[in-house]
């Protein structure tokens, strides 16, 4: 009996612990609804985005978590607020959790980028464009290493922990790439809804994906 017992005892010990994050994208803004590009400025949530924060905040109560982090952007910091009021946590910023910076071409829809800036938006959208660096900003090789350091940092502060990160599209777009092992340059075969309940694990270093683009706490008129 002892013998068993030491040797349930030992593998207990050596069991890596689970790290779990829930990533979520920040509420609908003013600016998603004009398909104008933010990047790193700002744009507050509308109306709709606000009840969705509200109903993320909710479903999120329910879990252990032990830290919530959330980049700096406003819109970003409203949806972390909705969360913080809803489970009595601390909001951390963190720059690493940022939307990736556009360069010239924030503030302007896409048709106006087209038109003021037409050969960069062409660079842009060719063949290179995981890496074209667009002018006074960051490519997306560029956002996708400093996506995956902060991720991987922040994890390695809370092994076996529950917690929340709050960021953005092309944030969320770097995780599920790194995490599936995808090439670069495939957003569009999956969805990135505001305010959506996504969930990954890391056992030592090891990465996977259990919940994706969740949606269920939010009411039909809040989703999409």
């Amino acid at each position: 009996m002892q013998a068993n017992q030491s040797k349930e005892s030992l593998t207990q010990e050596n069991k890596t612990p689970e790290t779990r994050v829930i990533f979520v994208r920040h509420g609908e803004t003013q600016w998603n609804t004009q398909a104008r590009m933010m990047g790193q400025l700002n744009s507050p949530l509308t109306p709709k985005g606000e009840q969705q924060v509200l109903a993320l905040g909710e479903r999120l109560k329910p879990y252990p978590i032990s830290a919530l982090y959330s980049s700096d952007l406003g819109r970003a910091m409203q949806t972390a607020q909705a969360i913080a009021d809803a489970s009595g946590l601390e909001i951390t910023q963190d720059k690493g959790l940022r939307e990736i910076h556009m360069g010239d071409f924030q503030g302007y829809t896409y048709a106006e980028i087209a038109e003021k800036f037409p050969d960069e938006w062409q660079g842009y959208q060719g063949e290179g464009q995981y890496t074209y660096q667009t002018p006074n900003g960051e490519s997306h090789a560029q956002k996708s290493i400093r996506t995956v350091e902060t991720l991987n940092r922040l994890t390695d502060q809370h092994v076996g922990e529950t917690i929340v990160m709050v960021s953005h599209a092309g944030i969320l777009r770097a995780v599920f790439e790194y995490v599936l092992h995808l090439p670069p340059n495939h957003q569009h075969r999956f969805q990135r809804n505001n305010a959506t309940f996504n969930l990954f694990s890391k056992i030592g270093d090891h990465w996977s994906l259990a919940v994706w683009g969740d949606e269920t706490h939010l009411s039909e008129d809040l989703r999409g």
